[in-house]
């Protein structure tokens, strides 16, 4: 076998997952399917709200939370095998380069999972429609909602209130375009960093990473309080535009990503058998 990347055995290692897991994917996505449409059933009161009295806000953030969560819930999850020796020496006996494996579980872990996510919501918002008025009925005269119609859950119609914040930002170089940069770096920085802790904690992974997560937060916040006592009187704008300083925050976040998932790669191919 070559160590060239073949497209061929990674359709073959996809194959196999799911042969195996067939069953633990369906009922994973069933699960998720219930939860979202039960959350979206129970909340439709506010995700139903006109946009201007914040239905759009209630209908996508919860969800795009959610999202999030369950897509480093997922990265963790890579290589459930590495909990144990027999699992491991399954994993690396496999006739199929490191390289293949990695991907095939970066594809089945993180964008099938995403895929399967916004599918659920799109059914979980079919099954609101039906639901939702039958639950509720008449609803209280303070709500203005038509609890029968489709809800995007994938768009947030800026509010009237909102223009004048959003232009304030558009007036120093702050388009939408780096807002949603910066929400995709910061995400994928976010799956790179759990990638990495499921190849270096394979057993509670989500929780350990978490943890380490936090406990670095807080170890930058002190720093960042004790710099900024120290340069108290530094004047960054004289130097710096809030522009520059927020495509900044972007390449460094998309560095910070690229980093983590090369790191969780390298540590992958160097994982050993017996440990």
């Amino acid at each position: 076998m070559n160590n060239s990347f073949s497209i061929s055995r990674f359709a073959l290692l996809l194959k196999k997952d799911f042969t195996e897991n067939i069953r633990l994917y369906a009922i994973g996505s069933v699960s998720l399917l219930f939860g979202l449409a039960t959350l979206m059933v129970l909340g439709s009161p506010l995700i139903c709200l006109p946009a201007e009295e914040g239905g759009a806000i209630f209908a996508t953030f919860p969800i795009y939370y959610l999202f999030c969560l369950s897509l480093c819930i997922a990265a963790s999850m890579m290589f459930p095998q590495f909990r144990t020796k027999q699992g491991r020496l399954s994993v690396f006996m496999l006739p199929a380069t490191n390289a293949e494996k990695y991907a095939e579980q970066i594809f089945t872990n993180i964008f099938c999972f995403a895929l399967m996510f916004v599918v659920c919501v799109i059914a979980a918002e079919g099954i609101r429609m039906v639901v939702a008025p039958w639950v509720w009925g008449d609803v209280e005269a303070s709500f203005v909602v038509n609890l029968g119609s489709y809800v995007d859950h994938f768009s947030i119609p800026i509010p009237k209130e909102a223009v004048a914040f959003t232009q304030a930002f558009a007036e120093l170089g702050i388009t939408p375009g780096l807002f949603i940069g910066l929400i995709v770096a910061g995400n994928l920085c976010s799956l790179g960093v759990f990638t990495l802790g499921a190849m270096l904690w394979p057993k509670y992974s989500f929780i350990k990473t978490y943890v380490a997560i936090y406990i670095l937060q807080i170890a930058f916040s002190i720093l960042g309080v004790i710099a900024a006592s120290i340069f108290s009187s530094f004047d960054w704008t004289q130097y710096f535009s809030t522009r520059g300083l927020f495509i900044g925050l972007i390449v460094a976040l998309g560095v910070g990503a690229v980093a983590a998932f090369v790191a969780s790669y390298i540590v992958f191919t160097h994982k050993k058998v017996i440990s």
